[in-house]
């Protein structure tokens, strides 16, 4: 199950769906507002990987305090956010995405 903060601030808790482990590339680009999708860098030590829309600033999605705050008390890294962010826990997305380093032990 992850998080996703909306644009408004409101949270609700997501799942993939039904039939699969992980979620996919498609259901996150649907959960952050379609299109391009943006890996935001965590410690990687919480094993939690966040994800808002790339193009956010030029779709003049609105700045998404709620989602910064969770981010910058979680991880420590001072993201100003914009737009719907969702955050997953360890082994959340799809092995696929494994180049991002986010699937091993280490």
């Amino acid at each position: 199950m992850a998080i996703l903060f909306s644009e408004s601030g409101d949270k609700s808790f997501i799942s993939p769906d039904e039939g699969t482990d992980s979620f996919t590339l498609k259901q996150m680009q649907d959960y952050v507002g379609g299109g391009l999708v943006q890996y935001i860098p965590t410690n990687h030590r919480h094993r939690i990987t966040a994800w808002c829309n790339e193009e956010g600033l030029i779709k003049s999605m609105k700045h998404n305090p709620v989602a910064s705050n969770y981010l910058i008390k979680l991880t420590g890294v001072d993201w100003q956010l914009v737009g719907p962010v969702v955050i997953f826990g360890p082994g959340e997305t799809d092995p696929a995405w494994s180049w991002l380093g986010i699937h091993g032990d280490d």
